[in-house]
Formats: structure tokens, C-alpha cells, sequence
């Protein structure tokens, strides 16, 4: 994707996704869900390597800021495993230690104003609290 010159987007959905209980997404093992920072990691240097990362800077962090502080720390929040906070502790380590004024980018400016509240209340540690404002707002929906 890095070296194209055009990307588009269709709006229709085109697959179904089957989610096993065992799979990422569902399963209860917290530690797992770390592998995600090894793979974040594995794309940002390759847009190093291959010279991409200023030009895609802000789609980068755009993806570490969705994928860790909403969707990941929210997912483990959910679990009962007994090592969920360490690893909570690490997913928020590693966006603050690679973008510490993340509140101050574009990536962060043009989330959606629930996704700015969300990733600020993670990053902050307070999943708690996001994960009673996300319930909340699923039963009023």
C-alpha cells in the first residue's frame, strides 16, 4: 500500500467475518492481544525503511491511536484474564512513549469526538470509565 499511487474505498461489504470464540478478538487471553504492538510495529518500519514514513505519518499514527487506545485496551478491558491491567499498562506505554502529544496531531484532531473521548480517557488509564461510557451508549442505541 505504501508504494501505490492510488487507494479507493468501496462502501459495500463484500465478505463475511467469522469469529471464532477461541480467535483474537474474543478470547480471554489478554497477553495475546501484545502481538498487536509487534505487528504496528512491523509496519512503521517498513515505511521507515522504504522512505514512507513521513509521507504517511499522520495515516500511521492514525492507526496505532485506533487500533491500541480505542479498539485493543477496550477489548481487554472486557476480559476477566488476571494479567489484563499489565498488559493494558503496556498498550498505553507504547503509544506514549512513540507519540506522548498525540492530543495535538491531525491524526487525533480528525477522530470522530467519541473516539477523541475514548482514546483520552485510555491513555490516561481510565478504561474503566470508557468502557461504562461505550455500554451506555449501546443501550441507548
Amino acid at each position: 500500500l505504501f508504494q501505490t499511487d492510488r487507494i479507493g474505498n468501496v462502501s459495500s461489504a463484500f465478505y463475511h467475518c467469522h469469529c471464532r470464540p477461541a480467535s483474537t478478538m474474543r478470547n480471554n487471553n489478554a497477553p495475546k492481544n501484545l502481538d498487536m504492538l509487534e505487528v504496528l510495529d512491523d509496519i512503521i518500519a517498513s515505511a521507515r525503511k522504504n522512505g514512507y514514513e513521513k509521507k504517511y505519518e499522520k495515516e500511521l499514527q492514525n492507526m496505532v491511536l485506533e487500533h491500541i487506545l480505542i479498539t485493543s485496551i477496550n477489548r481487554v478491558a472486557q476480559q476477566q484474564h488476571p494479567e489484563k491491567e499489565e498488559v493494558i499498562r503496556k498498550m498505553r506505554e507504547y503509544v506514549m512513549t512513540r507519540y506522548p502529544d498525540f492530543r495535538n496531531s491531525d491524526a487525533f484532531r480528525e477522530m470522530a469526538r467519541n473516539r477523541r473521548i475514548i482514546a483520552s480517557l485510555n491513555a490516561r488509564g481510565l478504561h474503566r470509565f470508557s468502557r461504562f461510557l461505550l455500554s451506555v451508549t449501546n443501550r441507548v442505541k
